[in-house]
């Protein structure tokens, strides 16, 4: 009986005691992990992009990051200011998506690296 119930648990299902046999419910908190890791290495790099290309001084935010719970797509929330040449800004950031993506893949130890997509808030 105890090792029924050890390989129950260990697949992640509860005992038939206890309800039957229903799937135990398990958050995980990688997705978040690895929004916050997207979060703060993409500031860094984005901003370094920004000022490469335009050669002018524009501040880039990323606010906030999502990550898919299987983690194949982040859609990372930018401002900007100031305001003066933002579909420029804009353009330039969507065109370099998988850029970016490339960069990550190299300096993250992940397995699998999320499509990104950036969206502007006004």
């Amino acid at each position: 009986m105890k090792i029924r119930l050890l390989a129950l648990y260990l697949c992640g299902l509860s005992a038939p005691s206890l309800g039957g046999l229903t799937p135990k419910k398990v958050m995980s908190h990688r997705p978040e992990k690895i929004s916050e890791i997207l979060k703060r290495t993409l500031g860094l790099m984005v901003q370094g992009f920004v000022e490469d290309e335009t050669g002018q001084e524009v501040l880039v935010t990323i606010t906030n990051v999502d990550v898919t719970s299987d983690l194949k797509k982040a859609e990372v929330y930018c401002t900007i200011y100031p305001q003066d040449n933002v579909q420029e800004i804009k353009k330039a950031l969507q065109s370099a998506e998988g850029h970016f993506r490339y960069l990550l893949g190299k300096k993250l130890p992940l397995y699998r690296i999320p499509e990104i997509k950036f969206i502007f808030k006004t």
